[in-house]
């Protein structure tokens, strides 16, 4: 789901080199360059900003509180990060969050990139790979384009988001963590719904909660009409539901977990359609199960239900250092196939077009054998 962001990230940062050291980042470079090789490029210029720092993330650790970077990967060698930062003076702030010692402030980009252009030259012009290009600044890719002195520029999104979408060992331990923070948040919520509190109440406490063991982002959208629209914290509200629908999402060490909580006093027929639909999902969702297949009998169990309008991309989708990763599980991606090692947001929202609407999700595992539930709605 998207959701508002904060202009400045001001949770806990960390790079935490227990869980992610120095050799892991190794790895990740090596197959990254292994890639580069398999592509035929000799350089690759990756670009990630605040809003969508995935890849940077992936081969750096480093997240951009406000504004951009930009890592530059040799086929052979090591990378250079430069950071869009005031100068060199805030250059120790970033070398704390990252395992590369070459740092430098994006300030001369044209100028960088015609040097790293220059350095993996070999016989011939270089072929030089990019990633970002779609998020970037106009001025930013006229100057890495200025940089690259009529060199080709091709498009590396699609093979490195594939490193991306499967999970290495010590990425599936960091996303655990992450869900039993979610956990935490998730029950923090039961128990001032249970005191009678109001959703905004709620909401805060989420974030509180969140932000208390750890969390470095926190996005909580939350329903004052028994969950027909969500909407962020804007203002204050005594508005108390019966039902409380909330949408939550955390963020640790850069990768995310979701939850879609629907909490009640008493179950109802909606809400026990919902838990039959998020079992089903939970249970299809194996290696090589087709996504068109688990969609097409997902949409068939709805009835006498609707789907909720926040289903409108589909029962879930891939998630990780992105908050929404490829593949969706939507009649569009029909032909994709569940594969193991990626950890997927399964959704089960459902909608009587009245006052009656649930939302429910969970995270799941793909394992070679099957799946692991990291956190779900059904059984908490």
């Amino acid at each position: 789901m998207q959701t508002m962001h904060p202009v400045v990230l001001h949770g806990s940062t960390a790079w935490d080199q227990e869980r992610l050291p120095r050799d892991e980042f190794n790895e990740r470079l090596q197959s990254i360059q292994e890639m580069m090789r398999q592509n035929e490029i000799n350089g690759l210029i990756v670009y990630s900003d605040c809003r969508d720092y995935a890849r940077l993330c992936y081969i750096t650790n480093y997240i951009p509180k406000h504004s951009w970077a930009i890592v530059l990967i040799p086929v052979h060698g090591k990378p250079r990060l430069l950071a869009k930062v005031a100068g060199s003076r805030d250059i120790p702030s970033v070398s704390v969050l990252t395992w590369i010692d070459d740092i430098k402030p994006a300030q001369n980009i044209t100028g960088e990139i015609e040097l790293f252009v220059s350095e993996v030259a070999e016989d011939g012009q270089p072929v030089i790979g990019i990633c970002g290009k779609a998020e970037m600044r106009h001025t930013v890719y006229t100057e890495i384009a200025a940089g690259c002195q009529g060199n080709s520029l091709k498009d590396m999104d699609i093979p490195f988001d594939q490193l991306l979408r499967h999970k290495r060992p010590r990425e599936i331990s960091v996303m655990r963590e992450a869900s039993g923070i979610l956990n935490s948040v998730v029950e923090a919520m039961k128990e001032i719904q249970r005191r009678g509190g109001s959703v905004v109440t709620t909401a805060v406490e989420a974030e509180r909660v969140a932000r208390y063991l750890g969390a470095h982002d926190v996005r909580v959208l939350y329903s004052t009409n028994h969950g027909k629209t969500l909407e962020p914290f804007e203002t204050l509200s005594d508005v108390r539901n019966d039902r409380l629908v909330s949408y939550v999402a955390v963020e640790c060490l850069g990768y995310w977990v979701e939850a879609m909580v629907t909490l009640s006093q008493q179950a109802s027929p909606i809400d026990l359609r919902a838990a039959e639909l998020l079992q089903f999902l939970t249970q299809s969702l194996k290696p090589g199960a087709k996504v068109g297949d688990l969609v097409h009998q997902a949409e068939e169990m709805v009835q006498p239900y609707q789907l909720h309008p926040l289903l409108q991309n589909g029962f879930g989708h891939s998630i990780g250092l992105s908050i929404v990763e490829a593949p969706s599980l939507h009649a569009s991606r029909s032909e994709n196939k569940v594969e193991a090692g990626t950890v997927y947001s399964l959704h089960a929202g459902l909608t009587d077009n009245k006052d009656n609407n649930v939302l429910l999700s969970s995270m799941m595992l793909v394992t070679e054998n099957g799946n692991e539930i990291l956190w779900s709605s059904v059984g908490q």
